[in-house]
């Protein structure tokens, strides 16, 4: 449609462009004609040849002009022939057209560029601007996103300082005390590992050094695995894996598929906050493999669907609930570095589906 519009505005410039080489064409015509014809011999009009050639040097391009000026001069000429002026006023009412018209096509044309340095100079200062927005837009974020990183990192330490404190205590060796920490310490262990990993991540894709390792990996497999690890920890939720497909094999990077399943799995978890049914389906779409999530949670609005997948965004609508904001950043690149493709559809108040696809080749991605 855009360029369908553009050649719209092209052609319709042109006719416009035509239609005024038209009119001044005619205007010389109707000089010529008014002189022979009506007023001579009274008077000579051999200086409205003139006009013709000046509002061309403003109306068209200096090409354009300089055709209408030569026109100009052949009629004027062709008018002097027939009025049988003297060659020395001939030459000299030439001369005067053809510097007036030259004057004024020289003017025009450096009025034109000092115009086009203008808007030039404004576009570049309005791209600057939107520029320098961006760029404090995104320190904003990128201080709010490492601060959140600070903070879940003090809360990881924090509970694990705790209960190394009162495991010193006697109290703290009792079979009830030492039964939770067998619990809370490895899961909050592992909520480390999965901060590091994510700094690590981005480090890399800033650097241009991240990649995968495509190995053998079944889907089907891997969703059954991170939908029962994490529904330990979900107790207000129910996760249920669909999947038609016995096994749905492919060349990718099985640790990494893991990492985005698991981080869209959680944020379903955490903007679902009332609970209900988070639902994870593998399938096969199109010749590539399709893997989706859906929730019933807060959904997301169309305007800040295309702020997902930027690093250190999140949402002003979900800032109480945890997260870094890097999750789906680290996703996108994941998918993307397998030949994939990542995309969302959501509704405000209704849920969420995050879905990505996969190439179903054996070769490997590059």
């Amino acid at each position: 449609m855009d360029r369908i519009r553009s050649r719209w505005r092209g052609a319709t410039a042109e006719m416009a462009e035509y239609a005024v080489i038209l009119g001044l064409v005619l205007l010389l015509v109707a000089i010529f004609l008014l002189h022979t014809l009506v007023l001579y011999p009274l008077v000579h009009v051999a200086a409205l040849y003139t006009l013709p050639a000046l509002l061309a040097a403003w109306l068209l391009r200096p090409p354009a002009a300089i055709g209408i000026t030569i026109l100009a001069l052949v009629l004027h000429s062709l008018d002097s022939y027939m009025d049988e002026t003297a060659i020395y006023n001939w030459a000299s009412e030439a001369a005067v057209i053809a510097l007036v018209s030259g004057i004024g096509i020289w003017g025009a044309e450096q009025a034109r560029r000092q115009a086009r340095l203008a808007r030039e100079n404004a576009r570049l200062y309005e791209q600057q601007e939107e520029l320098i927005g961006e760029l404090n837009e995104e320190r904003r974020a990128r201080e709010q996103s490492l601060g959140m990183v600070t903070h879940e990192i003090a809360g990881v330490v924090t509970v694990l300082s705790g209960y190394t404190q009162l495991f010193e205590r006697p109290e703290g060796r009792r079979p009830e005390m030492l039964e939770r920490m067998v619990t809370v310490v490895p899961a909050q262990m592992q909520r480390l590992k999965r901060l590091v990993r994510d700094l690590q991540d981005i480090s890399r894709l800033e650097r241009g050094r991240f990649d995968i390792n495509p190995t053998r990996c079944d889907l089907v497999v891997l969703a059954r695995q991170v939908v029962g690890e994490l529904q330990t920890g979900a107790d207000d939720h129910h996760l249920v894996l669909d999947a038609d497909l016995d096994s749905l094999p492919g060349e990718w990077d099985c640790d990494r598929l893991a990492q985005v399943l698991s981080n869209l799995v959680r944020n379903a978890i955490n903007y679902s906050p009332d609970g209900g049914d988070v639902r994870v389906a593998v399938d096969r779409q199109d010749g590539r493999a399709r893997v989706s999530v859906s929730d019933q949670g807060v959904g997301i609005a169309p305007e800040d669907i295309p702020r997902l997948f930027r690093l250190y965004s999140r949402l002003e609508r979900t800032q109480e609930v945890k997260g870094t904001g890097l999750g789906l950043y680290i996703s996108k690149a994941i998918v993307e570095a397998h030949g994939g493709n990542i995309g969302v559809q959501s509704e405000p108040g209704k849920g969420s589906t995050f879905s990505f696809t996969l190439p179903l080749s054996d070769r490997k991605p590059a």
